[in-house]
């Protein structure tokens, strides 16, 4: 963080102002399904939100509601009722679109690996606007926490395009995480506005 004040920080968080960070380089592609260098992720962190927040053996949601897990392990259903940025409605709908996206070879996501097992891929389907199965092929400790990788897109900006990596809409992303994009200039900064209706309540 940059500034001029000398004196103790505050132990009280605050609204009103800004934080500058600086980055070494200019992130590679706002878009999470694409996100794997360290100026990438940090933005990412701000501008995107994950279903949930994992901390050792704990659970905390973030745009996912509830996490429930069949006896058997092989089906897990997510509860969600949120808002993108641009004001439209985070639905089930979306999650889906972003798991086949990533699960898309042609999309060239890194994350395809995470959601892939003995060469089978998850399934996902829509019960409702808020409620989400995924259906793996077979028992997989690993899947709750690779779940938590899955930042979500939102389908009513991407459906049409055919590469979600190379597509401009990347140029002015729409999240749901705690702050919002407003201008990206190469080599000289992005800068983002607090998202007064974050899950998590109004940013400070």
């Amino acid at each position: 963080a940059c500034g001029s004040n000398n004196a103790a920080p505050s132990k009280k968080s605050r609204n009103g102002g800004s934080i500058t960070i600086a980055v070494p380089a200019d992130p590679l592609v706002l878009n999470p399904n694409y996100a794997s260098d360290r100026v990438t992720l940090t933005i990412q962190q701000a501008l995107f939100a994950p279903l949930f927040y994992i901390n050792g053996r704990n659970v905390t949601p973030a745009l996912a509601k509830k996490l429930t897990v069949s006896k058997d392990q092989k089906t897990y259903k997510l509860t969600l009722n949120l808002k993108w940025h641009d004001g439209k409605a985070l639905t089930a709908k979306d999650i889906v679109f972003t798991l086949n996206t990533i699960l898309d070879k042609k999309q060239n996501s890194d994350l395809r690996g995470n959601f892939v097992f003995n060469n089978k891929p998850v399934k996902a389907a829509v019960l409702d606007n808020q409620t989400v199965k995924f259906t793996l092929p077979e028992v997989a400790p690993s899947f709750q926490l690779n779940l938590e990788q899955l930042y979500p897109v939102p389908q009513h900006v991407f459906a049409n395009e055919s590469s979600l990596q190379k597509s401009s809409k990347n140029n002015h992303p729409i999240g749901s995480g705690p702050y919002q994009f407003v201008t990206y200039k190469s080599g000289q900064y992005v800068e983002l506005k607090k998202f007064n209706d974050f899950f998590g309540g109004k940013p400070h």
